[in-house]
């Protein structure tokens, strides 16, 4: 059947979209120890802020020296013990992380956290002081309006992402033991899982977990931007970076390069 009409020249259409103007996304990295989730966030598009929470990060940067990379440290200081003094070093670097991820906003191409859980910590640490129970004790500490201040912080740096189109978003997550209680009481049930209390995190635009199989460092993805049909499918080695997960994905590698 052939249609002749043509849409109203008096109403103002808006043409579907023929290429893709975004020009950020929001990528969840996580996986165990020793599986390049760092080397692979650090080939995303500079300049990069860097926000961490290793306490030494010799070697993880050398590599990418063309690029340009500001760092920061939101790691609590390790010599610090008594409750007042550690509950103000690490409201202070809270709140210095928040003032220099806010200017980053203004200038950076690329977010990196590395691990959101490390910023967790941080936050407990800032509102409890030492927040972990001695062992065979119980945690008396509620935890819900801190971990609803750091899911939060999903909401917020998504928006600003999304408001400025220009700065991608990577967090970086650490996979720890899964824990099962059974008849015999708590023991690990042999699988490695991701922290429940970064879902939010969890359900960025794109997931990727990293692993390493028989010496090759792998990177799947799990969550495919705009439900793309890449879901699943791996990269290996060199070829297991940010530019390259995108253009699969987007068909566009431009983008995710400059």
């Amino acid at each position: 059947m052939e249609i002749t009409a043509r849409p109203s020249t008096h109403i103002n259409w808006e043409p579907a979209p023929k290429t893709l103007s975004r020009r950020c996304v929001e990528m969840l990295v996580y996986g165990d120890t020793d599986t390049r989730k760092t080397s692979f966030a650090l080939t995303a598009p500079d300049p990069i802020f860097y926000a961490h929470s290793s306490e030494n990060i010799a070697g993880k940067l050398e590599r990418f020296s063309d690029k340009e990379i500001l760092v920061f440290s939101f790691t609590r200081p390790q010599d610090l013990f008594e409750t007042e003094i550690i509950v103000r070093e690490c409201t202070a670097l809270e709140n210095e992380f928040k003032i220099r991820i806010d200017d980053a906003f203004k200038w950076a191409r690329t977010i990196v956290i590395d691990t959101i859980d490390g910023f967790n910590d941080l936050q407990r640490h800032a509102e409890f002081g030492n927040f972990k129970a001695p062992p065979g004790k119980t945690s008396t500490f509620k935890y819900g309006p801190i971990n609803s201040r750091f899911l939060n912080l999903n909401a917020k740096f998504k928006a600003a992402a999304e408001k400025l189109n220009q700065t991608n978003l990577i967090y970086i997550a650490r996979t720890k033991d899964e824990w099962v209680h059974g008849e015999k009481g708590w023991a690990k049930s042999g699988r490695r899982v991701f922290d429940a209390q970064e879902s939010a995190f969890y359900d960025s635009e794109v997931r990727v977990k990293m692993s390493r199989h028989d010496g090759n460092y792998r990177a799947t993805i799990e969550k495919a931007f705009y439900d793309s049909t890449t879901i699943r499918s791996c990269l290996e080695n060199d070829m297991a970076t940010f530019a390259m997960i995108m253009d699969g994905q987007t068909g566009d590698i431009t983008p995710w390069l400059e």
